[in-house]
């Protein structure tokens, strides 16, 4: 059977829709009129999401030295960008816990996906992108939303496409069982979400960054990153860079990925347990 990208995302019930509560508070963090503590207000009407967002802004990735323990604080400590990343990437991965997936393959897509953000965000520092850094865990967390679309919608084929599929061929498997790939299902879903360019330019060509036209450094620096989470323990980090890279304005060595990788991973497993508990 021949489907389209268009076919694979028109679902009933828009399943792959951010859920509300999310859509309102991006409205409130954008409105410069809106009060922290409105958004603190909003938060705290769900129990769930105020339980996940008070564990990660106390999780090792912050590194606060006292103890965040209201959602008040949350917002003033964190700043309206950062709570906003926060906030999307718990809507999202929750969107997908919820549908018809393996939980075993589910849970290692994110765990492979907040390793890529975790890497993106530690590649970032020194670079002229440091700023950056938050959107860039997102732009890692997201660059592969295409593959659980896929797996939902098209399991038998998915069993096809993927099963001992290396990371390096799956474009080619899917374009020759689908004719197209994850990556643009990714840019479809990012589009659909309408979340910024930059996003949507990271989930199209983290694969081959060098086709890129926009945020050609996210795209490299998130192709990276993707290397580096999806390395084998068989593999070197060698392996990954062949030759001087520099993208916006750092010069990237074998050091600098060995140390990005080394902390994602120290991370990566506490940072899992609170997103999917």
């Amino acid at each position: 059977m021949t489907i389209s990208i268009a076919q694979l995302m028109d679902t009933p019930n828009s399943v792959y829709s951010i859920p509300g509560i999310h859509a309102r508070l991006n409205s409130k963090l954008k409105d410069s009129n809106s009060s922290n503590a409105e958004i603190a207000s909003l938060i705290e009407k769900d129990p769930g999401l105020s339980m996940v967002v008070l564990k990660i802004v106390n999780s090792a990735i912050y590194g606060f030295m006292h103890t965040i323990s209201t959602i008040t604080q949350a917002v003033t400590i964190l700043g309206r960008n950062e709570l906003s990343v926060l906030l999307l990437s718990t809507g999202i991965i929750n969107l997908f816990q919820k549908l018809a997936i393996r939980n075993e393959q589910l849970n290692a897509h994110w765990q492979h996906s907040l390793l890529c953000g975790l890497i993106a965000k530690n590649l970032s520092v020194g670079s002229s992108l440091s700023g950056d850094s938050s959107n860039l865990f997102m732009a890692g967390l997201l660059h592969d939303m295409g593959k659980p679309v896929i797996w939902h919608k098209l399991p038998e084929q998915s069993e096809l496409i993927y099963s001992g599929t290396r990371v390096a061929d799956s474009l080619e498997h899917e374009l020759s069982h689908l004719g197209f790939t994850h990556a643009e299902v990714g840019y479809e879903l990012m589009k659909l979400w309408h979340l910024p360019e930059s996003l949507q330019a990271t989930a199209l060509w983290h694969h081959v960054p060098e086709r890129a036209k926009t945020y050609e450094d996210w795209c490299r620096l998130i192709y990276f990153a993707n290397r580096l989470a999806s390395l084998e323990a068989s593999e070197s980090i060698d392996s990954v860079l062949t030759e001087p890279c520099y993208i916006a304005g750092l010069e990237f060595t074998n050091d600098i990925f060995n140390d990005a990788r080394a902390q994602g991973k120290a991370m990566v497993t506490d940072m899992a347990r609170i997103y999917l508990s």
